[in-house]
């Protein structure tokens, strides 16, 4: 047959011999290209790649082996922190642990990164009993004095607060709590005072004192001295006192109206006409409230300029027996607040 198939292509044309050839070829590569589309078969053994369903999470890699640190304590989860710092850090705590006698139940220890801090997690598992305690480290080198704490608190069924000494507070429970911010400023000037109820003449004097302000809140504290004056009659001062204002805008001008209590020495002067006459004037000391009413100006500046009017209410009178009178003092107040 092959003989008869040669002498056949021989005897046959070119042309013949060039379809016969070219139908040989497709035939060929036919074949091959169904042999590469069937798959390889799969091994017996291979694992198969299970795919959730759709709308299914996949689901997450198995946590870690915990790591044995002693009989009844281990090492847990511990991202963010290095592994052999880990591993030394609950070494410190599992035998704190056993130093303390909490050795009836498994411990786990775990840490975490929160920030520029360190968790530490203590738990104990006893059956279905679990308890934990925890705090925050501002760096592992705080943790062998958080180590005895967390100890104790644990196995004797304490709160960290209830652990808490002079020796052994941590950074975190050491650090400032925030608050409001506020002003603080030196108020100082000039007043010019007279006094309601006797025939007193106006006298000067300064005041000087601190001023802190909050908001629409101040509080101050003063100490005046006065009775610079060439008059006959006039009116002397020396007090000190603390109060509060209350202001009525948070603009560069404000309102306020403000009161307080002080200790203060009023001294009414006077001249006779000769040494037969009368005589006049009196002192007196004690406790005495006050009342003013006033602006601020230029209050968002290092600098703002305060003027005020100011009621004294002394709880006594000047002088004694038949001759005292009871005075109000009233003053203008001038001056600066820097801050």
């Amino acid at each position: 047959m092959e003989r008869q198939f040669f002498m056949r292509t021989r005897s046959s044309s070119p042309v013949s011999f060039l379809v016969s050839s070219a139908f040989v070829v497709a035939a060929l590569a036919t074949s091959s290209s169904a042999f590469a589309d069937d798959p390889l078969p799969t091994p017996p053994n291979a694992p198969t790649e299970v795919k959730p369903a759709p709308g299914q999470a996949a689901a997450s890699a198995p946590s870690p082996a915990a790591v044995p640190i002693t009989a009844t304590c281990s090492l847990g989860d511990h991202p963010g922190v290095d592994d052999a710092e880990a591993r030394t850090g609950a070494d410190v705590v599992c035998h704190e642990l056993a130093k303390q006698g909490a050795t009836n139940t498994q411990h786990e220890i775990r840490f975490g990164k929160l920030g520029g801090r360190t968790l530490v997690t203590v738990a104990s598992r006893n059956g279905n009993a679990y308890d934990e305690r925890r705090t925050l480290l501002t760096g592992m080198d705080e943790l062998p004095v958080a180590a005895p704490r967390l100890a104790g608190s644990l196995s004797d069924g304490r709160s960290l607060e209830d652990t808490r000494t002079v020796d052994n507070v941590l950074a975190s429970e050491a650090r400032a709590p925030k608050v409001q911010r506020g002003q603080m400023g030196f108020d100082g000037g000039l007043f010019g005072m007279t006094g309601i109820g006797a025939d007193a003449g106006a006298a000067g004097g300064v005041h000087m004192g601190l001023l802190y302000r909050a908001g629409s809140f101040g509080l101050s504290g003063h100490g005046r001295a006065g009775g610079i004056g060439s008059g006959d009659n006039k009116l002397g001062t020396a007090s000190l006192d603390i109060g509060a204002r209350y202001y009525f805008s948070t603009g560069e001008v404000a309102p306020f109206v403000g009161g307080g209590l002080g200790l203060a020495y009023f001294d009414l002067s006077c001249r006779r006409s000769n040494a037969m006459a009368p005589p006049c004037g009196g002192d007196g000391s004690g406790f005495a409230g006050y009342g003013l009413v006033g602006m601020e100006f230029f209050r968002a500046h290092h600098a703002a300029l305060s003027a005020s009017l100011r009621a004294d209410a002394p709880f006594f009178a000047l002088g004694s027996g038949s001759d005292s009178k009871y005075v109000v003092p009233l003053s203008l107040n001038v001056g600066f607040v820097f801050r």
